[in-house]
């Protein structure tokens, strides 16, 4: 059972090798509307319109730390943690801030998230973890966690 968890967990992640700069321009390709009628780059939704993001997901080995752990997608812009890396990524596929995480962001335990203006980040490095909280306009370190056993 545990083998086909890490199998479906490992389906939905998506690889690094392809590149950031690839999924954030491909990126209008996957848009879609509340409706779940696709968006394209002449129909970008209007201000005040709901859309959702579907992204086009590929399989890594498990034991790997080297791909996209999870994303955060706000108005002006796509967070993503990578292995070690959290960046901050225009609409347009530039990466526009990116900063080293002291432990990556696992395939084991991958977590970033939204809280107010901040990504709060997890890594685990096998024995202990560590929270730290990074501010969305520039990725400065805002806190970080005491270790987490």
């Amino acid at each position: 059972m545990k083998s086909r968890w890490m199998t479906v967990l490992a389906g939905l992640l998506i690889p690094f090798v392809l590149g950031m700069s690839a999924l954030a321009a491909a990126w209008p390709q996957y848009a879609r509307t509340a409706g779940h009628q696709p968006l394209t780059e002449a129909s970008l939704p209007a201000e005040g319109d709901t859309t959702e993001l579907v992204f086009n997901l590929q399989a890594r080995p498990q034991e790997s730390t080297d791909v996209l752990s999870n994303l955060i997608v706000t108005d002006d812009a796509l967070f993503a943690a990578a292995g070690p890396d959290l960046m901050k990524i225009s609409p347009q596929g530039q990466i526009l801030k990116r900063v080293t995480l002291p432990r990556p962001v696992s395939a084991y335990t991958p977590f970033i998230a939204a809280a107010g203006d901040l990504v709060l980040t997890y890594g685990y490095d096998g024995s202990s973890g560590q929270v730290q909280a990074f501010s969305m306009e520039d990725l400065a370190l805002v806190w970080t966690s005491p270790e987490l056993a």
